[in-house]
């Protein structure tokens, strides 16, 4: 992979209102607003970066769901010959961190409150719309809310209530099945299946609302539930969960997120740290569960980090946490970056069936050790949180509850930390734990559901 320089001055604020007369809204000679950069948190990019195919690939996706010019000569010279005061990048991953131009600096400021305002509306909306709410999902700049048989008036004048300050559009949008009646489906069909011998599991399409089965013999499969609009049935690839390499130990034994561990000091860059945590029985590292066994010893910049208090590597989650009491101090903030080491996550994402948003992975290996490297590949496109991973959880079976999203990862990046990049700061969505079984991409437990279950919070950040 291409590597990458950070190359820039980050734009701060200008002050509005000073005794000499309002503050200008503009630099000179850049034709975007000041403020929209300064919500964007932006920083110039003077460094010319080699794209390969596969990181234009990337980047064209990122652009293309997020509405942007997907011109390749136009993304590449972005990249390749960025001309300066004219090439941007937000240097807290909102839009995925991709290079943007000053012409495009308001559509992704756009985007970036459309997906706020998605991730509201995912949580309030479950509960205004009961059993007829499906997900909600962020497209370009609109968000859409799926149900079955809403009162479609009714749903669209209470997500304006949330979309209107931010001037975003909301499409409410029938589909067949509810949430629950898709799950029953799936369940119904992987039972079809196993009684005529085909082993199966299911996930659910956020997006175009349907249940998606896995099956090692799809012919054999369609033989027994044909594809219809509610089913899509798909080659199931067996993989392997990630297996193993920020490694400086911080001034007072502070520990963050996306920090190399591993099981010995010699050895302490096989995984990945997760978010910093804290219950009633005191503060925990979080890390995937797999490869983890109960009273085991983790180490972080060849210094003991702490002993696997509790792991769970089947049905909703694939989790580990490390208790850091008496031996280190966690920090709720994540390293990003070389020189934004200590990103603060400002809120735990409580959502409940989303897709369409921007989530970053802050993998060891994806971000390399000094977390510059796949800026903009370590980001992806939220497809679903109800799919089944396809590799076996060591403590028994998978259920649909993992999110799934288009970011690169690899061996190594296993309990790295997936944030949601947002105008209010890092969000903590998941801890990533392997790869979709065809794409190879990203999939993640959701803190959602490791925080109901174990009772916790975010460490103070």
């Amino acid at each position: 992979m291409a590597g990458w320089a950070v190359v820039g001055v980050v734009l701060v604020s200008v002050t509005v209102g000073t005794s000499g007369g309002a503050a200008p809204s503009q630099i000179p000679g850049v034709s975007v607003d000041i403020r929209t950069l300064s919500e964007l948190a932006a920083v110039e990019e003077m460094g010319t970066v080699d794209l390969s195919e596969a990181d234009l690939d990337h980047v064209l996706h990122l652009r293309a769901w997020y509405g942007l010019n997907t011109d390749a000569a136009y993304v590449r010279s972005l990249y390749e010959d960025p001309r300066p005061g004219e090439v941007y990048r937000s240097s807290t991953g909102l839009g995925g961190s991709i290079r943007f131009s000053q012409d495009e600096a308001d559509h992704l400021l756009q985007r970036a409150r459309a997906e706020w305002v998605g991730y509201e509306l995912s949580v309030s909306m479950p509960d205004s719309l009961a059993e007829t709410y499906v997900a909600t999902y962020v497209k370009e700049t609109a968000v859409r809310v799926l149900c079955s048989g809403c009162d479609e008036p009714a749903a669209s004048s209470t997500a304006q209530s949330v979309a209107t300050p931010y001037d975003i559009e909301v499409l409410i949008v029938q589909v067949p099945q509810s949430y629950s009646e898709l799950h029953a489906a799936g369940v119904e069909a992987v039972g079809t299946l196993a009684a005529e011998g085909i082993e199966a599991s299911y996930s659910l399409d956020l997006i175009e609302g349907v249940v998606q089965l896995h099956v090692d013999n799809p012919r054999r499969a369609r033989e027994v539930i044909e594809d219809t609009d509610s089913f899509a049935i798909d080659l199931t690839r067996e993989v392997d969960p990630d297996d193993v390499l920020k490694s400086d130990e911080i001034l007072y034994a502070l520990v963050t997120g996306g920090q190399a561990i591993g099981r010995t000091a010699e050895e302490d860059t096989q995984r990945t740290s997760g978010f910093a945590v804290q219950s009633w029985f005191g503060p925990f590292m979080l890390t995937a569960g797999h490869g983890t066994v109960i009273n085991q010893s983790w180490f972080q910049g060849g210094q003991p980090l702490g002993t696997i208090a509790v792991r769970k590597n089947q049905g909703n989650m694939d989790a580990a946490m490390i208790t850091t009491a008496g031996v280190r101090n966690n920090w709720g903030r994540v390293h990003w970056t070389y020189s934004e080491w200590d990103l603060p996550v400002t809120f735990l994402a409580l959502s409940h069936q989303y897709a369409g948003n921007t989530v970053c992975q802050t993998g060891r290996t994806t971000t390399g050790i000094t977390g510059n490297l796949n800026l903009t590949n370590r980001c992806g496109i939220v497809q679903t949180t109800a799919y089944t991973p396809q590799y076996s959880g060591s403590d028994g079976a998978y259920y649909p509850a993992f999110g799934y999203a288009t970011y690169q990862r690899a061996g190594g990046d296993s309990g790295a930390a997936v944030i949601f990049p947002t105008i209010y700061g890092a969000g903590a969505v998941g801890i990533h734990g392997g790869p979709h079984h065809t794409t190879q991409q990203g999939v993640f437990s959701r803190m959602q559901l490791i925080a109901s279950e174990w009772g916790l919070e975010l460490s103070p950040s």
